[in-house]
């Protein structure tokens, strides 16, 4: 599935038989040059299924759910233990889900396209009706603009979490780039790589830092006072040529991404940034896990630009 405006001078491209995960995101530069900002699947990874969660969107939970159990309303469910370690859930079944296209439009310089999931509450360990909508906005040469939304069906109030899992690279290794993150609270983490309850204060990349060999596998709780728009930004000195992920928080208790996954993967050929609405866990934990009622609809944004000046 591809978007892009009548002008081509930007690309998205989703996998609707990986869950609609980001697979492509191509921009333009002033000079003119085609710009990937997206780290896909290798062909090998999508014969796996995605292994790496590559570019795909998360529901109902972010992250890890320790021993795929929790307690609702007094009733304990179980999901489906998928982690590597065989200990733990990851990320939800939103990526095992095929959306359906509501709209697809262009216009010379912007293109929209709109694609729904209808989850009727199969999983044994998530019996709660929801549609789910994901609007993307592409405004040429370099903008992208998501919008994800939750809308509750089920006849009483439910957890949800909700996040997205982009890997970004500028076509070099990380560790030659420069990494820009809000500031936050580190969730220290114990050996199942679950919240241990302590935090430490996160400022390491406060402002424009080489990556050289640091390794990275962090879950922040940004630092915020009131509803901000926060952003994380790579820059590549070689290239000169960056991009920004910017993330709306929202209000406590509402729609927002209040939270940030940042991972660097082994073959250090990417870096994933990923904004997310609670903390690892959230479903036993309750860090800012969104409750929402019956009828409701809870609203997520995120963007990515093209960066053409050093921050």
């Amino acid at each position: 599935m591809i978007l892009s405006p009548l002008d081509k001078r930007c690309q998205l491209v989703l996998l609707p038989e990986h869950g609609g995960a980001c697979h492509r995101l191509c921009f333009t530069a002033d000079d003119g040059n085609a710009i990937d900002v997206l780290a896909g699947c290798s062909d090998a990874e999508l014969a796996a299924g995605n292994p790496w969660y590559r570019g795909a969107w998360l529901y109902p939970f972010t992250s890890r759910l320790a021993n795929g159990r929790y307690t609702w309303q007094g009733i304990e469910y179980q999901f489906p233990l998928n982690a590597p370690d065989g200990k733990s859930a990851l990320h939800g079944f939103l990526s095992q889900l095929t959306p359906i296209v509501l709209v697809e439009e262009a216009s010379q310089d912007t293109a929209t396209i709109t694609v729904k999931y209808e989850y009727e509450g199969g999983v044994t360990g998530y019996p709660f009706p929801a549609e789910l909508i994901l609007e993307y906005h592409l405004q040429s040469p370099a903008d992208l603009i998501v919008t994800f939304a939750v809308h509750n069906r089920h006849d009483a109030a439910v957890p949800v979490g909700v996040g997205w899992h982009p890997y970004f690279f500028l076509n070099e290794p990380v560790d030659d780039l420069y990494l820009s993150l809000p500031a936050g609270n580190m969730a220290v983490l114990d050996a199942q790589l679950l919240p241990s309850g302590e935090t430490l204060p996160f400022h390491d990349f406060e402002t424009l830092v080489e990556v050289g060999d640091k390794s990275l596998d962090a879950s922040l709780k940004l630092d915020l006072q009131s509803s901000v728009r926060v952003r994380m930004q790579l820059w590549s000195e070689r290239h000169q040529v960056g991009v920004a992920m910017w993330q709306d928080t929202g209000a406590a208790g509402e729609g927002g991404y209040r939270h940030l996954q940042v991972f660097i993967p082994p073959d250090r050929q990417s870096i994933a940034v990923e904004p997310v609405s609670c903390g690892v866990n959230a479903f036993n934990t309750g860090e800012n896990l969104l409750t929402l009622a019956p009828g409701a609809t809870q609203r997520f944004t995120c963007g990515v630009s093209l960066i053409t000046r050093r921050p």
